[in-house]
């Protein structure tokens, strides 16, 4: 069995932010962050493009079984786990 893994480049967005957690805090009293990260439609070309290069790359050296086990790609954005569901992100 053989892996790879794709790393991208991501543009900023206005979307993808990071605040700090008014309530959730580390043991020396500093706010805990929260993370909301969407991926952009640029963000998706670029990792389908990286999935077809790397089928490319695998057939051509004989790879005969080949899947995409990409847990980003077809899944709707999820809330960071510091982030709890019913926080809205907020304007800096």
């Amino acid at each position: 069995m053989v892996g790879m893994v794709s790393i991208r480049d991501v543009l900023p967005d206005e979307h993808n932010i990071i605040i700090l957690d008014p309530e959730l805090k580390d043991h020396n009293g500093i706010p805990a962050p929260g993370i909301d990260y969407r991926l952009s439609e640029n963000s998706r070309n670029m990792l389908n493009f990286s999935i077809a290069r790397a089928m490319e790359v695998l057939e051509a050296a004989g790879a005969i079984k080949l899947r995409s086990t990409s847990n980003i790609l077809g899944h709707p954005p999820q809330p960071h786990p510091i982030r709890r569901p019913q926080e809205r992100a907020i304007d800096l």
